[in-house]
Formats: C-alpha cells, sequence, structure tokens
C-alpha cells in the first residue's frame, strides 16, 4: 500500500523539480571523472554545492560533478534512471569528454537510491561511490558482501538520523567479517557532526526534529568531509589507471588516519553489541537474526554472552563448587512440542567429579519494528533480552544437598543485572563520549523487578522505559524495569497438591525469569539517543567560543569576553582566562551550577 501510493504520488508530480547542476572541473590535472550527487529527502539540490565545491577543490583529479534534481527534491525509484541520464547528458553538453569515469555519491534518503543502481554497472558504469549520513543496506551483509562497487561510509559522530551505531560501526563490522578490503570499502566518523551538515542551509523539519546538536561548526564539518571525499575518489581512479596495480593502492594517509581514529572510536560500540550477542554483528544465528532459518525446533546455534553473566548473578558463590558453567542459547522462548517445536528452560547439572556445576540457559531479543527497515533512525540494539535462567535456590540444592528457602531468590536480581549493563556501558564508553552524556545526557535509573503470574505472561511484556524525576539529583531520568518470574522448587506441588503433574507438562520449578537491558541499547542511549531530550546548546557554544566570545551556561547566550554574567565554573571562552571550562562538551563547568 506504501509502495503504491509513493508511486502515485511521484507519478502525479513527476514534473515538479528544479534544474541539475553541473559544476565544472578547477583544474585539468589528469583523465576527467564525473561525480553524480543524489540529494537527501526534501533537500533542494542546490544546498549541495558548497560540500561539492570543496570536493572539487580538494581533489586532484579534474572532477566534474552533476547534482540531479528529482521530483519534490526526494530521489525515487521511479524516476532515477532517467534524472540521472538527463544529469550526465548536460555533463555532455557543458564540455565533460565522453571518456569520463562515473563515480556516485549520495547523503540521507539518497543514499538508499543511489547503491542499488550503483550496482548495476552495465548501466551505471559506476567505478566507485560515496554514502554520506547513510549505508550500505543489510540485504547486500548476510551471508557474505555481496555488495561489489567501491565505498566510502562516511557518518557523524551526532548523526541523529543515520545513527552511529548503524551507518559506521555496523558497518565497519560486516564488510570487517566479510574480508572486503579496507582499501576499497573504508568506513570513516567525522567528530562533532550530524546529520544536515553534509548540506547547507535551513534544515528540513524532519532533521530538525531527529538530528543532534553538532560540536563543530558547518564550515568545519564540510571541510573535513569533502577532503574526505575527494582522496577517496581520487585513490579508486588511481586504480583504474593501472589494470595491474587495479586494487592494490593503499588508502592515502589522511582517509587511513581516519579509519584508524574510526576503529578506535567503534571498538566499545563494537563490544557492547558482540556482548549482547546481536543480530546484526555477531549472532545472526537467532529469532528474528538473517539466520533465523538455521533455527531447529526453536533452537538457535547463536547465543548471548549477557544472559549467561546474569545466570552467574543469580547463581552467586556456591562455595561446594570451584567453577560454574554456565551455556546459553537463543531460542523461541514460547516454543513448545503442542506446536511443533520443543520446550527451552533453564537445567542445572551438578557433577560431584569435577566439582563443575553446569546451567543451561535460554534467551531471546526483541527490537524496534522500524529496526528491519534499516533507515538508521531506529535503534539497533535489542531493545530487551528476554532470559530464561535457573534459581539461586534449586542452584544451592543442586550443588551442595543443602536444603535452602525459596527466600533466597528475594533480591532484585533482573534489577542488578540491569544495573551491570549500564556501569558496563559506562565503564567502557569513549572518553570523550562519556563527558558529553554526563554533562547533556538523560541517564538510566533502575526500578524493582515486576513480577509476572506466569511464563505466557512474562513472555508478552516488555522492559519498561519510563520517564521519571530521579528523587536523587531531581532531574529527569529514564527508569528501566524489567519484568520477572520466578518460580520455588516445588512449584507443582505447592501451588496444585496432589494433583499429579501430567507428562506433557515439564517440570514448573526452579526458575528465575528476567527481561534484561541489553549492554548495547546502554551504549546506544549513551552515545545517541541519550542526548536527545536535554538537546543542548552545544552548537551555539561552539560557534562563540569560535568567533572569540565567551559562552554562558546560565542564560545560554554569548557574550563579549568582558560582559559574561557566569562564574568561572560556568563558562566558556578560548580569548579570556576568566572562564575555566575547556570546551563546550567539559561536564564538570557545564553543570556545576
Amino acid at each position: 500500500m506504501q509502495n503504491s501510493l509513493f508511486i502515485i504520488l511521484f507519478s502525479i508530480f513527476s514534473f515538479i523539480a528544479a534544474d541539475n547542476i553541473v559544476l565544472r572541473p578547477t583544474n585539468n590535472n589528469t583523465d576527467p571523472i564525473a561525480l553524480i550527487w543524489l540529494q537527501g529527502a526534501l533537500v533542494p539540490n542546490d544546498r549541495y554545492v558548497p560540500l561539492m565545491t570543496k570536493v572539487q577543490n580538494n581533489s586532484t583529479s579534474t572532477l566534474w560533478v552533476g547534482i540531479p534534481s528529482f521530483p519534490l527534491d526526494t530521489p525515487n525509484p521511479l524516476d532515477i534512471e532517467s534524472v540521472i541520464a538527463s544529469t550526465i547528458q548536460q555533463l555532455y553538453q557543458a564540455g565533460m569528454p565522453s571518456t569520463a569515469k562515473l563515480f556516485y555519491g549520495a547523503h540521507s534518503l539518497g543514499t538508499v537510491m543511489v547503491q542499488s543502481y550503483t550496482l548495476n554497472t552495465s548501466l551505471s558504469n559506476a567505478i566507485g561511490q560515496v554514502l554520506v549520513g547513510g549505508f550500505i543496506n543489510r540485504s547486500y551483509y548476510y551471508p557474505s558482501m555481496s555488495y561489489t562497487v567501491p565505498t566510502l561510509t562516511v557518518g557523524g559522530e551526532l548523526d541523529g538520523l543515520a545513527r552511529v551505531t548503524r551507518t559506521v560501526a555496523e558497518s565497519y563490522y560486516q564488510f570487517n567479517r566479510s574480508g572486503v578490503s579496507e582499501d576499497l570499502f573504508p568506513v570513516v566518523y567525522i567528530q562533532g557532526m550530524n546529520h544536515w551538515q553534509f548540506a547547507s542551509g535551513e534544515p528540513t523539519e524532519w532533521v530538525k526534529i531527529n538530528d543532534l546538536e553538532p560540536e563543530i561548526s558547518d564550515d568545519d564539518a564540510q571541510a573535513i568531509a569533502s577532503n574526505l571525499i575527494a582522496n577517496y575518489i581520487d585513490h579508486i581512479f588511481q586504480t583504474t589507471q593501472n589494470p595491474l596495480a587495479a586494487r592494490k593502492v593503499s588508502l592515502p594517509v589522511s582517509l587511513r588516519k581516519a579509519v584508524d581514529a574510526t576503529i578506535d572510536f567503534i571498538l566499545p560500540i563494537i563490544q557492547a553489541y558482540e556482548v549482547e550477542g546481536s543480530r546484526h554483528f555477531n549472532a545472526p544465528n537467532q529469532i528474528g537474526g538473517p539466520g533465523e532459518k538455521t533455527c531447529v525446533l526453536g533452537k538457535c546455534s547463536d547465543l548471548s554472552v549477557w544472559t549467561e553473566h546474569a545466570q552467574s548473578v543469580i547463581t552467586g558463590t556456591i562455595s561446594a563448587f570451584q567453577s560454574l558453567n554456565i551455556t546459553n542459547n537463543y531460542v523461541l522462548l514460547s516454543s513448545e512440542e503442542i506446536t511443533g517445536g520443543q520446550h527451552h528452560l533453564p537445567h542445572i547439572t551438578p557433577d560431584n567429579s569435577t566439582h563443575i556445576l553446569s546451567i543451561t540457559t535460554y534467551c531471546q531479543g526483541d527490537w524496534e519494528l522500524l529496526d528491519k527497515e534499516d533507515t538508521g533512525v531506529a535503534k539497533t540494539s535489542a531493545s530487551e533480552i528476554g532470559s530464561k535462567m535457573a534459581s539461586r535456590q534449586c542452584s544451592i540444592i543442586n550443588s551442595t544437598g543443602i536444603d535452602t528457602p525459596f527466600s533466597v531468590d528475594d533480591p532484585n536480581f533482573c534489577q542488578q543485572i540491569n544495573t551491570d549493563a549500564y556501569d558496563f556501558a559506562l565503564k567502557i564508553a569513549g572518553d570523550r563520549t562519556l563527558k558529553r552524556f554526563n554533562s547533556f545526557g538523560q541517564p538510566f535509573i533502575f526500578g524493582l523487578d515486576v513480577p509476572a503470574q506466569a511464563g505466557p505472561l512474562w513472555i508478552n511484556e516488555r522492559l519498561s522505559f519510563k520517564s521519571v524525576t530521579d528523587n536523587t539529583t531531581g532531574k529527569s531520568a529514564i527508569q528501566v524495569s524489567s519484568p520477572m518470574l520466578k518460580t520455588e522448587k516445588d512449584y507443582w506441588k505447592d501451588h496444585f497438591g496432589p494433583i499429579p503433574r501430567p507428562s506433557w507438562i515439564p517440570d514448573p520449578g526452579c526458575y528465575h525469569y528476567c527481561k534484561l537491558l541489553s549492554p548495547a541499547r546502554a551504549m546506544e542511549w549513551i552515545y545517541v539517543d541519550g542526548l536527545r531530550a536535554q538537546k543542548s546548546n552545544i552548537a551555539n557554544c561552539t560557534n562563540c567560543v569560535d568567533s572569540d566570545k565567551s559562552w554562558c551556561w546560565i542564560d545560554g547566550q554569548c557574550h563579549d569576553s568582558t560582559s559574561n554574567p557566569c562564574s568561572s565554573s560556568q563558562c566558556v571562552s578560548n580569548s579570556t582566562s576568566v572562564c575555566a571550562c575547556q570546551s563546550c562538551v567539559d561536564p564538570t563547568c557545564a553543570h556545576s551550577s
């Protein structure tokens, strides 16, 4: 229905489009190259002239640029061939030789449209492409990388639409996993840049609502981006000039440094997703993952390390045993024999000869619906990890033989484990990211476990994220609360008395189930979403300081250095020593009042 409406609208308005833009090269150093650049949704194509001009100035190649204009200023699949063809024809009419190599690039929605067009090399004749504020679609990742056109992927650290966890971290991880050449498929991030800064002028309303505030000026952002784009185009062009050396030329130094810096930046993100056992990273073989078809009777081969950690918290220290052997698998939590699957329930196995207590656990992830559409706007981490684990009571009884009361399961273990996830993310997050989050982020706090009355009810309940006022700080926070289900050892006898348990009903005792916060969700909150509720004045502060004035955090205004009403611990300036704050993301100053 949506696709049909999309086609109808663009058929009606296909005549409403501005002119294509042609930018002639600024030098004649080499054989000609053409860069065809596609606009983002509702973004007039002239908004990219400043960036494209900088790309030409930074390139050592003879670079022509064509910026097509789509109906309604929005790239669409119906018009892409004709609009690109008309743009190339205009380049020829402007004097571009017919021998020019063709390169493609795009921003935002344009990246979605251009990559399928570019991949058809018999149509596009592409030697490479650049995607900014966008990425190669996941459909090309699994089971192995099937995208063949060399591509530079560029993401802004503070991109609120094509989030850095998707654009940069996931793209890099998948390229690296597939073994594609980093020289042909580099992924880089730009520190402090947001989504809109690849374009110029007034942002669209959609961008205003969803983007994050940048920490660098528009000029600085485009200077960095244009240098990366120009260097990559020159790099790929060089590989086409000598067939024997093709695809063996290493990245230029500036790009190599950018890639190395990007790897350092995304390592904490990747680590958190791996601990989750993410369907988009290291655990595709799970319900809802691209490898779901490999699961048998509702049981999958991949696992969540975080559920294993959770079981160790619930079990605690058992002196009679030297070690715990906890295993995990992703499953369909609702799987049962009556529906053609099988029950997946935690199980405890003590080995008195080796003093090893083995516990099997099971879990299933859940995600935001829009993550499946792979837009970059939706969170890509699991919204929860529903984990079936064994109770502390039965862990102790099975390992020691000592009768133990069910009260040992009274602590709010789910709350404790969720706090661990948040603390883990805070501990490994990058220093700059952590400073920003401490200054402007909305923190997580953790509520008590919420008991569920039965297994099916627990499966259908979701980890809760509720906006509250933190009683400790008096500031806005998100309270995370976990649905929990626990059963004592003799659950059937205690609840059903002398009624025999049917053989087709598994023993319902010895369980402690939690809906867990994923460390990756905590990390994504710190890097992206936790910054949304309290949008800062970072950009205004940066522009103020860059103009040698002083920024006051109390009134949110830019002042002459001598007239700032803030105290020294409440203002930022490069021009006066009166202000103690070192930068616009210095948390000790920004919140000292």
